[in-house]
């Protein structure tokens, strides 16, 4: 049978790290419905019976209860849609009446599937304030909308009604007045020099990119199994290229200094590892070099050099503890499960056991 849930989180962009629960708030949710129902129109057989079909189809396909999802349309000239996780298992969907207006209804398949994966994929419980965001948290923001487009695809089952409503989102026009050209569509960025970095705490990707993610993940072999189709490409290598894409709404400043954060990080893991003890061995020693290179590893010996064991352990140990916290301060939302993605793979390329058990001991 299928599970929606470990489904959605196999189609996961390898970005969009998967936080850890927050305490469901029962008395914000009460709030939240309250205002919703008392401000819109629910959507159900009776009132909406076209939508509610196509609401009961993606959850039929997704093997999802729609007793368990609670749809609204709201009157609001914006075209937008959102979710919001109502318990453990059940979440509320509300569109913007100017989205319903806009799309056919097998384009608000794309949009229903888009939201349910937001909440299969637990995307709710990373909101926050703006303003106390990072770079690196705006960044998983919009890798968060890569995989909940995806979701959209799988709701749809088809990339042309899904570039479709991309094209009718960006544009607010309905069908009347285009003419589906996707190439010509995907061509306007690149007729002209294009830049995003005045974009770079938007929490959505440009409706271009997302054109070009989709497109990728079509041809993955994930998605065509979804449909019964054989081949395809392994989701690894088009996820490499979404991120490359992505990396344009990053200054190089920024660029730099996050890689540098995170290679200080995996250094210092390795070499608290290795001098726990007070000894650097020359096994160890190769190993380092083959990780980090020789200019670090003869940095390192110079550093060490002529110390006594209790000072190698405690300037090594200071060093670990200031580059772990630097990495926290770029990524304070999500930086504990990468850092934990980090070390399990540190500990693998090194061939030290009990690395990663041993640096979280001491940050």
């Amino acid at each position: 049978m299928i599970n929606p849930f470990s489904i959605a989180n196999s189609l996961r962009y390898i970005d969009d790290i998967k936080l850890k629960d927050a305490e469901f708030d029962s008395a914000s949710s009460h709030l939240t419905i309250s205002w919703i129902a008392n401000s819109g129109l629910k959507i159900s057989e009776q009132l909406t019976p076209k939508l509610y079909l196509r609401l009961e189809k993606v959850c039929k396909k997704f093997n999802l209860p729609t007793s368990k999802v609670e749809a609204y349309v709201v009157s609001d000239p914006n075209i937008n849609a959102w979710c919001y996780r109502m318990g453990e298992d059940s979440c509320l969907v509300v569109f913007n009446s100017e989205i319903i207006n806009l799309l056919t209804f097998d384009e608000i398949e794309f949009i229903i599937g888009h939201e349910l994966g937001h909440f299969l994929l637990d995307h709710h419980f990373s909101i926050g304030k703006d303003e106390n965001k990072t770079s690196e948290d705006f960044m998983l923001h919009r890798a968060q909308e890569i995989s909940a487009d995806r979701i959209g695809l799988w709701a749809c089952g088809d990339l042309a009604i899904a570039m479709q409503t991309v094209i009718k989102m960006i544009s607010g026009l309905n069908s009347s007045f285009l003419r589906f050209d996707v190439s010509a569509f995907l061509n306007q960025v690149k007729d002209r020099k294009m830049t995003y970095k005045h974009l770079e705490r938007s929490t959505h990707p440009s409706f271009v990119l997302r054109a070009e993610a989709l497109m990728r993940f079509s041809t993955s072999k994930l998605f065509l199994e979804l449909h019964n189709k054989s081949g395809g490409s392994s989701l690894e290598g088009i996820d490499k290229l979404i991120k490359k894409d992505l990396k344009k709404y990053i200054s190089n400043h920024e660029r730099v200094n996050n890689t540098d954060v995170e290679e200080q990080f995996q250094f210092w893991s390795v070499v608290y590892f290795c001098v726990k003890d007070g000894d650097l061995t020359t096994d160890e020693q190769r190993v380092i070099t083959n990780l980090f290179g020789r200019k670090k590893k003869t940095k390192l010996i110079k550093l060490i050099k002529n110390r006594n064991r209790k000072e190698v352990i405690l300037i090594v140990r200071n060093k670990l503890i200031s580059s772990a916290e630097a990495f926290r301060q770029f990524s304070p939302f999500s930086s504990w499960f990468k850092i934990t993605g980090i070390l399990n793979k540190l500990e693998q390329e090194s061939g030290f056991n009990d690395l990663s058990e041993s640096v979280k001991d001491v940050i």
